[in-house]
């Protein structure tokens, strides 16, 4: 029987799982064993964003046995219907997988589907995974977009942000990289978000939807993706509460 996340990566042959003789070399495991481990056997509801060939939300179904629902969002020809149940379609067919599990159809770029899947599946997320379409102005409409229907507590990632180092002739997927920002740059002005308490109004982050970004309460930069957690609802006073030491604050 597997029992780690590491184990159910490399039965199902993505890549990421460590290096292995199965396709695995992201080591993203080395990351979500420790984040997900507690709340493994947990009603979690997961979205993963890229369902190309299936074998990343195998391996999330096999191993959150108990979750409420898992969804995927696929885009192009890996899905014929707008929306079906996983054990519809032959590549997300899972043996012993009980948790709920359904596909939609649409591209993680149109802000009009993303709210449509939103409406329909009532948001309330717990995870959110993008290893969608790995455009960099793709990515930051899609969490713009989905951040406000993650639950407090929740998590959210950005996979495979190697694309933002990329050379702008190289296309990602069927999409140029032409004009496209570096995810990495614009995700680092978070930390300023996030302690925009001990900020001067002049100063401080040029993050254009600070709004958007007031319940995160950290982020983390690992190898490769962008780890993004949501405040507790307990903990949105410390994040909001004045600063005892305003007059020591620089105004440019």
């Amino acid at each position: 029987m597997i029992k780690n996340l590491e184990g159910h990566m490399r039965k199902q042959g993505t890549d990421k799982a460590c290096p292995n003789d199965r396709g695995g070399h992201r080591g993203y495991t080395r990351y979500y064993e420790r984040m997900f481990e507690p709340c493994r056997d947990k009603p979690v509801r997961l979205v993963k964003i890229g369902v190309k060939d299936s074998r990343s939300i195998n391996a999330w179904r096999m191993y959150f046995t108990k979750a409420a629902h898992i969804y995927g969002i696929a885009y192009g020809d890996s899905q014929q219907a707008a929306t079906q149940a996983c054990d519809t379609y032959d590549r997300t067919q899972v043996v012993a997988a009980n948790a709920p599990c359904s596909l939609f159809k649409g591209n993680q770029s149109n802000k009009t589907f993303l709210q449509h899947f939103v409406n329909i599946t009532h948001g309330a997320f717990n995870i959110v995974i993008d290893d969608g379409s790995h455009v960099p102005s793709h990515r930051i409409t899609t969490f713009e977009t989905l951040w406000p229907a993650v639950l407090p507590g929740g998590v959210y990632i950005i996979e495979d942000v190697e694309t933002s180092y990329w050379n702008p002739n190289t296309g990602i997927y069927e999409y140029s990289s032409r004009n496209e920002v570096n995810l990495v740059d614009v995700w680092k002005e978070m930390p300023h978000v996030i302690n925009r308490g001990f900020l001067s109004v002049r100063a401080g982050s040029n993050y254009s939807h600070k709004n958007v970004c007031a319940s995160v309460e950290s982020v983390e930069f690992g190898q490769n993706l962008i780890i993004v957690r949501k405040s507790h609802s307990e903990d949105q006073s410390l994040l909001l509460k004045p600063y005892r030491f305003s007059n020591n604050v620089k105004l440019g």
